[in-house]
């Protein structure tokens, strides 16, 4: 709606053009009326009229002094005079303040409708203007944002990425300088049970606003981006201010730590990236931020961490070799139990090692997970993985890690002995699992066929038929590769891994064992020991 005040030292002339307009039809409504120029230029004030008619001479306060000081309170005001012949000349003047339309007593009707309609097309025309400006330089300012959260983007997806600090202003509009360069990760971890989704971006940007209202002052850019339950960070600053920046990202994180009675479920830790000198280094600074956040696996949450390399221990022990090969024999029995102490195992190997860095636990788990679910005949294992890898990356501590993996072989194994439980060959697997558990003992077809509950003879057909080797064959392989694994892992003789496996004449083993490996087991020991 147009708003409309009318000035003039007589009343009728104020009640004439009111009656005159038709202001519902026209989209206009009159917001007041005023007898002299200083009443005129209070409601001005108080009213923000968008269109003034006003006569030329008034009491107090000239036309043409409301007019100047009207313009200059409100420059887009709109203004209508209203003179008589005899004060032409005052109208010419007026329109050197910026005066749009003129009318000549006595008012005519069709000529004060014509005036206000010519006006409201132009107010209409700008304000479409002026919105469609608005709304580009809206589309402009989220396009250079997005340019901008790009750069973090980059960084998470290229380790290796180079910049420098042309790349930094002209294709993320980054407006680096000579300085200081450094990035940071803080990651917030919660129950799902107890806090819902929505949540987490109310607390992400309770971080944004602290950080932000302290790296503005401190920095000569940074740009801030959340993804999931991750608030990422680049900041370039002067040398002088390493000491403020840090004591900011720390009080932010301690605000959010402090919100914890508040917020119970959810816990906050942040990661610190080195400080580089130059941009062609942020990412080494982002991978060290990264790192350091997956600290908190190991050392708790709720801390600023950093001072952390990329440097691996776990692998060199081979310890997801060892997994998949035990993995393999739990998955060929269906033994659920036997999975889990696989899982624990693979736990208490973590824990035996004080220097582990909590990203290789979380790396190991990942990947221990991966190697369980490709060995399962399921479909869109894809979509798996990718839930357990983002199950792992909402963990706050190495036990929920290695619970999430027992959880994930749990689940599918239960699922498929759910659809096999009335298969055939299900007292096939029971056999196997048992030739598994005792096959360092003299067992025969006959006993393994009494602890399934079959005849001997339907129960060599069977095994024979799922097997494809028969039972004396599986039992022979079984025990070789026991036999393969004592001999690469331990220092025993080969008799006494004889015994071990189940045999109790060691040239008999020793042909045995040559037979299926190829080698007799001191070669074996030699080449792969």
């Amino acid at each position: 709606m147009i708003k409309v005040l009318i000035a003039d030292d007589e009343n009728r002339i104020c009640q004439l053009i009111q009656a005159l307009v038709n202001w519902d039809s026209m989209g206009m409504t009159m917001v007041g009326m005023a007898s002299n120029g200083l009443d005129a230029l209070a409601m001005i004030g108080s009213e923000h009229p968008d269109i003034l008619i006003t006569d030329i001479r008034m009491p107090g306060c000239s036309g043409l002094e409301l007019i100047e000081k009207a313009k200059k309170h409100s420059p887009q005001l709109r203004i209508i005079i209203i003179s008589g012949y005899a004060h032409f000349e005052y109208a010419q003047e007026a329109i050197k303040y910026g005066v749009t339309e003129y009318l000549l007593k006595p008012i005519n009707k069709i000529e004060l409708t014509d005036a206000l309609q010519k006006i409201k097309t132009r107010i209409l025309d700008e304000r479409k203007a002026d919105m469609d400006l608005a709304g580009i330089r809206e589309d402009y300012e989220n396009v250079i944002t997005k340019l901008r959260s790009v750069l973090i983007q980059d960084l998470m997806d290229n380790d290796k990425m180079s910049c420098s600090v042309d790349i930094l202003r002209n294709q993320y509009h980054f407006m680096a300088q000579a300085g200081y360069f450094q990035t940071f990760c803080m990651k917030v971890d919660y129950a799902p049970e107890k806090l819902g989704q929505v949540t987490v971006p109310v607390m992400t940007d309770k971080f944004n606003a602290a950080v932000m209202g302290g790296l503005a002052k401190n920095c000569y850019d940074y740009v801030v981006m959340q993804h999931d339950r991750m608030v990422y960070g680049v900041m370039n600053y002067a040398p002088k201010e390493a000491g403020n920046v840090r004591k900011i990202l720390r009080s932010s994180l301690n605000q959010m730590n402090a919100q914890k009675e508040l917020i119970d479920a959810a816990d906050f830790s942040l990661g610190l990236g080195t400080i580089v000198r130059s941009p062609e280094e942020l990412s080494k600074s982002f991978a060290a931020a990264t790192v350091g956040v997956e600290e908190r696996l190991i050392v708790g949450t709720g801390k600023l961490l950093d001072g952390f390399e990329k440097k691996p221990l776990l692998f060199e022990q081979k310890l997801l070799e060892k997994y998949s090969r035990d993995l393999g024999q739990a998955l060929d029995t269906l033994d659920i139990a036997e999975m889990e102490k696989e899982a624990d195992r693979l736990y208490d190997a973590v824990q035996e090692n004080p220097e582990v860095h909590g990203w290789e636990i979380l790396e190991l788990v990942k990947s221990a997970g991966s190697l369980f679910v490709m060995r399962l005949d399921l479909k869109d294992k894809t979509d798996f993985l990718d839930k357990f890898r983002k199950s792992c990356d909402d963990c706050s501590s190495t036990k929920m890690l290695f619970d999430e993996l027992k959880n994930l072989e749990r689940k599918f194994m239960n699922v498929i002995l759910a659809a096999k439980y009335n298969d055939p060959a299900r007292s096939v697997r029971l056999g196997k699992q048992y030739i598994q558990n005792h096959y360092s003992e003299q067992i025969s077809l006959e006993e393994v066929s009494e602890k399934v509950g079959l005849s001997a003879p339907y129960f060599s057909t069977l095994f024979k038929r799922e097997t494809e080797l028969g039972f004396a064959k599986y039992l022979m392989s079984v025990r070789t590769d026991a036999a393969k694994v004592l001999l690469r892992e331990t220092t025993l003789p080969v008799a006494e891994i004889c015994r071990k496996v189940g045999y109790y004449d060691l040239k008999h083993f020793t042909h045995t064992f040559e037979k299926i490996a190829g080698v007799k087991p001191a070669v074996f020991r030699k080449m792969y020991g």
